[in-house]
């Protein structure tokens, strides 16, 4: 399994508006972290319950993580740099951000430190590349299992806007938030998909631990930076 990380942040990349509505009202941010269950109605996780886990972990309450948005690409034929993986792939993406605990999103101070991004995209990328997800014995076992895997993951560092969480302010903040990609790869559409579904569980359980090694931050840093 390869992995890659890199940063978006010139005035022509992709931003993020939190928390975000469509224009015509019809789709609009979920607070997975209050309501778990509303998982399974969005229309990705009724197609592919699989994704519903990943959103389910990705927002429980010990994460340190909140999901923003997410979409899956379905079965597609490979381009020519891709070829080398398969004819085919299957791929999703999860955009997410660090939640404060016990705070709304937006007050999570770390939502608005580059250097925090910069480091846990770093190390995301760098840990799943080499296949060392996380430290103790049990793990290193299952990611021998990662070399196995045909399947691609990218962790890009981009911008995100907070919306005001007062009446005195009248413009939003200027912040961070991940995008993560994941491919799986196969010589069919169905074998696609199921290097997709083995790719969910390693690259969750690396989040997760990566989260729970960043520095507690003091409480008198609590507000936005």
């Amino acid at each position: 399994m390869d992995a890659d990380w890199s940063v978006e942040l010139t005035a022509e990349d992709e931003t993020l508006e939190m928390p975000w509505r469509t224009p015509d009202s019809s789709a609009e941010w979920l607070d997975l972290r209050a309501h778990p269950e509303a998982a399974e109605g969005l229309p990705e996780c009724r197609a592919y319950p699989e994704l519903a886990e990943v959103l389910r972990r990705l927002n429980g309450t010990a994460s340190g993580l909140a999901s923003a948005k997410c979409d899956l690409f379905g079965a597609e034929r490979t381009g020519e740099a891709q070829e080398i993986h398969g004819a085919w792939r299957f791929g999703s993406y999860v955009d997410f951000l660090f939640s404060g605990v016990g705070a709304r999103f937006s007050l999570a101070p770390r939502n608005f430190d580059f250097a925090v991004h910069e480091g846990f995209a770093r190390s995301f990328a760098q840990r799943l590349d080499s296949g060392r997800t996380l430290g103790n014995a049990s793990e290193r076992i299952k990611d021998a299992e990662l070399e196995k895997i045909n399947g691609d993951a990218e962790i890009i560092v981009r911008r995100c806007w907070y919306a005001a969480t007062t009446e005195r302010e009248q413009t939003p903040t200027s912040g961070f938030y991940f995008t993560l990609y994941l491919f799986g790869f196969g010589e069919d559409a169905s074998t696609a998909r199921q290097e997709w579904v083995r790719t969910l569980p390693p690259v969750i359980n690396l989040l997760l631990g990566l989260t729970s090694e960043l520095p507690a931050v003091p409480p008198a840093e609590a507000g936005r930076k």
